[in-house]
């Protein structure tokens, strides 16, 4: 029986914990793992005509879960976090 034949929000509902667990191990924030879950889902929901069902959902979801953590981690190291207590000196 293919996955995608339960209504859909079921069907991602029982990977999201899995999912959000490797994100929150990965990234060490279950906020940024939340988000990347959230962005994961999307983009399954956007690309469901590439699901040919040949693979698992979950590890189809996984691949696509991947790719949004490798995004957050480099847009982590663009943005350089300053600490509120450091101030410029003045000219």
């Amino acid at each position: 029986m293919n996955a995608l034949s339960q209504p859909l929000a079921d069907t991602l509902a029982e990977h999201r914990r899995f999912l959000l667990n490797l994100a929150a191990l990965q990234l060490g924030s279950r906020e940024d793992a939340d988000d990347v879950v959230q962005d994961t889902f999307a983009a399954a929901l956007t690309g469901l005509n590439g699901f040919s069902g040949e693979v698992p959902l979950r590890a189809w979801l996984v691949g696509i879960l991947r790719h949004k953590i490798v995004d957050a981690i480099r847009r982590r190291v663009r943005y350089v976090r300053l600490d509120p207590d450091d101030v410029l000196p003045d000219d």
